[in-house]
């Protein structure tokens, strides 16, 4: 702190006899010049408003805009899907002749052709055997 002290004291002193200060009136405006600046601020203060409400007002119909165009847009979208799922049901169903073929492909022929062939004889025995 005394050193804070000491520097005060060895700071220079300005005189009575040197020169009066010169001031710079070129920074200073009139009350009519600053209150012609106010009413520009205020105007300018008030047209940013009525810009800030109308970009309010367009984000707000951009916004109704969106929703309206999302709505139908997913019904088609929903719409589309249950297509896809219809198409895949009707590629991947199976139809009477191929299940028939599989029937043909799993069939012993030649066992049911000798089973028919054993049953004729058997009902030709019968017959034989009752007259």
């Amino acid at each position: 702190m005394e050193e804070e002290v000491e520097k005060l004291n060895a700071r220079p002193i300005g005189t009575t006899q040197s020169a009066a200060p010169v001031v710079d009136y070129d920074g200073l405006v009139s009350k009519d010049e600053f209150l012609d600046l106010l009413t520009r601020v205020k105007l300018v203060e008030k047209r940013n408003l009525e810009q800030d409400e109308r970009l309010t007002d367009n984000e707000l119909r951009i916004e109704k805009l969106e929703k309206m165009i999302s709505d139908p847009l997913e019904r088609i979208q929903a719409l589309e899907m249950r297509a896809d799922n219809i198409t895949l049901e009707l590629n991947n169903k199976v139809s009477v002749q191929d299940l028939y073929n599989e029937l043909l492909k799993k069939a012993d022929l030649n066992g049911l052709k000798a089973l028919e062939a054993s049953l004729i004889r058997l009902n030709d025995l019968i017959n034989d055997l009752a007259n």
